[in-house]
């Protein structure tokens, strides 16, 4: 599988949902809005109006294929380093908690089904407290595994229950493959009652579910505050040395982000927009033109993208690219977050800069892995001279 993948959405699975959670599309978006309206204010008159299954059908039309695809880049950057994937086991275990109807878990489904990788044996365990969305859940995960991965033997299990309440006896205990929380730690960052270290103590627990080997994935929308909430989540776990992070950072240092309020970290990813959705959103007065989301990939044994192979050249600092190209009259460059723990802007003068060095920076993107020369400083800046053109860290194919 290429990386990044390709962010999309199966025709077949928008077919689906719309056949099983059916509206038209100007309707569809209206209660779309009430919805998004009460994610950012719950007391908001429109969220207010909008009944449970109106719900259920605005997330499973819009919600569950937008953030369809964000898993997957998680899940490709274990795929980079065969040794720590968990999804190459031949019997899997994945659970997600606060599960909704299912986007992550058929996520999972289609990436399996993607890179032609096929368990003998899957189960899917999704723990929730709506009880309809947990009946879409089990009927969707059904027909994207018979679709997917159709010689796997797959079991669909659900649960209801509190996310934030005490995890059902039958799920402690170390067992699963994969763990996913997706867009549920933002509930505790709501107000005054955020608690970075209530909810790293959920995440823990979660940890504890895991087998050897393991991988939990946290997903919070890419807002401002949602995202300085993961970043406060992780610094936390890495300070009790609890956990070892795989992704997305390089290093295991305090979040260089968290250093200034206007700061925060987030991914970016253009997508292959459906005609679907974009119906929906023209109706909602949404726009879905590219995919932002925050992240983390945590693991109880060591191992991190830090690790990947291949040298650089001595000095010179791996790093991750945490925004997007940046221009200014006669310059251009990006930020990136490096191995040692620090946020560098880099940039080159045009006029100066070789055409290796201006194709290597437009050659980057949001979440690029790069390695970057010393450079010499430039006022709170480093610029880049001849021969300092950033290097990939991984071979063009895989970034293809």
């Amino acid at each position: 599988m290429t990386y990044p993948p390709r962010a999309h959405v199966p025709d077949e699975l928008l077919s689906w949902l719309a056949e099983q959670q059916p509206g038209a599309s100007a309707q569809v978006g209206k209660w779309v809005r009430a919805l998004s309206d009460s994610y950012v204010d719950s007391h908001a008159p429109t969220a207010a109006a909008i009944s449970a299954a109106h719900r259920l059908t605005a997330y499973a039309r819009y919600y569950l294929p937008v953030n369809y695809p964000k898993l997957h880049l998680p899940l490709a950057e274990l795929a980079l380093q065969e040794s720590l994937d968990p999804l190459r086991r031949e019997k899997l275990r994945v659970l997600d908690l606060g599960c909704g109807p299912g986007t992550f878990l058929l996520s999972v489904l289609g990436f399996l089904g993607e890179r032609k990788a096929c368990p003998k044996s899957l189960e899917l365990v999704g723990v929730d407290i709506d009880r309809r969305a947990l009946s879409l859940l089990h009927d969707a995960c059904e027909w994207q595994a018979a679709r997917c991965l159709p010689e796997t033997d797959v079991r669909v299990l659900t649960r209801e229950a509190d996310l934030f309440s005490p995890l059902p006896v039958e799920y402690r205990g170390r067992g699963f493959d994969v763990i996913v929380i997706g867009n549920a730690l933002a509930e505790w960052a709501r107000g005054a009652k955020a608690d970075a270290a209530a909810a790293s103590a959920r995440v823990k627990a979660a940890l504890s579910m895991l087998r050897e080997g393991g991988a939990l994935i946290v997903i919070e929308p890419a807002l401002r505050e949602t995202s300085r909430f993961l970043l406060e989540v992780r610094d936390v776990l890495l300070s009790e040395g609890a956990v070892h992070l795989y992704a997305p950072c390089l290093h295991s240092a305090p979040c260089p982000a968290l250093a200034r309020e206007r700061d925060w970290c987030h991914e970016r990813l253009d997508w292959e927009l459906p005609r679907a959705i974009e119906e929906i959103d023209r109706a909602a007065g949404l726009q879905k033109g590219s995919l932002a989301f925050s992240y983390l990939v945590l693991r109880r044994e060591a191992g991190s993208l830090a690790d990947l192979p291949g040298g650089v050249p001595a000095g010179w600092l791996r790093a991750r690219v945490v925004s997007d190209q940046l221009a200014e009259k006669g310059k251009r460059g990006c930020i990136a977050c490096t191995q040692g723990g620090t946020r560098v802007y880099y940039e080159t003068l045009d006029r100066k800069a070789t055409r290796a060095t201006l194709a290597a920076l437009e050659g980057l993107r949001r979440g690029s892995l790069a390695a970057f020369a010393p450079g010499k400083p430039a006022g709170e800046r480093t610029r880049l001279g001849e021969g300092e053109a950033p290097l990939p860290l991984l071979a063009p194919e895989a970034q293809e």
